[in-house]
């Protein structure tokens, strides 16, 4: 069961989530059809809170005084989708069939939709630095529902405006993931021929100009550590400049100032997530059974089926 969990973990955690499953109705944990599928979870009572299931990829309500999850949209191919960013509300959903995409802000209690997709696009998180710079990768489909790969692009989403603003110098490009360090946009493109990734850089103040700064990467992972881009291959996430700065890859990692946080599956199956200080590179603490990790402030808070944590 362990390796299942592992696998499925895994696969939902590609960015792009392949056309899986079949058109038929099917019924959720609140008997609705596929046809009110599109429904999201709000916190009811006072001591519910919107967390976001990393297992599961679904936003849910949490009983923060049972450690419960509460509500849950469990419709298959329906999920959403986060930066990777702690602080950040600001999220994606929708069906990997039926589409109807938004870019969603996920209130204490409520979601609120910021943008909608049309019928044939899909969106992404792609990078966040902040409610001024985020970025997502916007997909096009075809009427058989593949994937019109020249279409694809990088989008700047104007929170205050609320427009999306594609980067036409990125258009075509089979982009996987991305980060932003200071004023760079990094993101790295899937090489077809090598079966690797590209590394490619932007200056989100003159998005003009395109620069490819590297080839060959095995995997297409890239972080912002305290500054400075991080890279990784199958088994290690590494310094860019010095690749003898590094760690051990899980299958989610987060940095946070000093502090690397990362989720594994654990032998019971569940998630676990380690706190690992990077300078002493000593691990801080271990959670089982967690449902989501938030920070604010320079604050962590670690949200499990047993407790809610507090770490500075």
């Amino acid at each position: 069961m362990k390796d299942m969990k592992k696998v499925f973990l895994i696969v939902c955690c590609i960015l792009l989530c392949g056309l899986t499953g079949c058109k038929d109705k099917q019924e959720n944990n609140n008997g609705n059809l596929a046809e009110n599928y599109e429904w999201l979870p709000s916190a009811k009572k006072d001591n519910e809170i919107l967390l976001y299931d990393k297992y599961d990829q679904r936003i849910v309500s949490y009983d923060k005084s049972k450690h419960l999850v509460k509500e849950k949209n469990t419709t298959q191919n329906y999920m959403q989708f986060e930066f990777n960013d702690l602080e950040t509300n600001i999220y994606t959903t929708g069906h990997s069939i039926e589409n109807n995409y938004k870019i969603i802000e996920k209130e204490n209690k409520t979601i609120k939709t910021l943008y909608e997709m049309k019928e044939n696009e899909a969106i992404f998180p792609l990078a966040y630095q902040n409610e001024d710079n985020m970025y997502f990768l916007k997909t096009t489909y075809n009427s058989d529902g593949n994937e019109i790969y020249k279409e694809r692009v990088i989008c700047q989403f104007e929170l205050k405006s609320k427009q999306l603003k594609e980067l036409k110098y990125t258009q075509g490009l089979l982009v996987s993931n991305g980060v932003i360090v200071d004023d760079i946009l990094y993101f790295t493109v899937y090489n077809e021929v090598n079966d690797n990734y590209d590394l490619y850089s932007l200056n989100i103040n003159n998005i003009d100009k395109v620069d490819l700064i590297s080839k060959g990467l095995v995997t297409g992972e890239v972080y912002n550590n305290n500054g400075k881009l991080w890279v990784s291959n199958k088994s290690k996430i590494y310094d860019y400049e010095d690749n003898s700065i590094q760690f051990p890859k899980e299958i989610l990692n987060y940095f946070y100032f000093d502090k690397l946080l990362q989720i594994n599956i654990n032998n019971e199956g569940d998630l676990e997530l380690t706190i690992t200080n990077t300078t002493t590179k000593n691990t801080k603490s271990t959670f089982d059974k967690m449902v989501d990790v938030r920070a604010e402030n320079h604050n962590i808070y670690i949200y499990t089926l047993d407790e809610i944590t507090e770490l500075n």
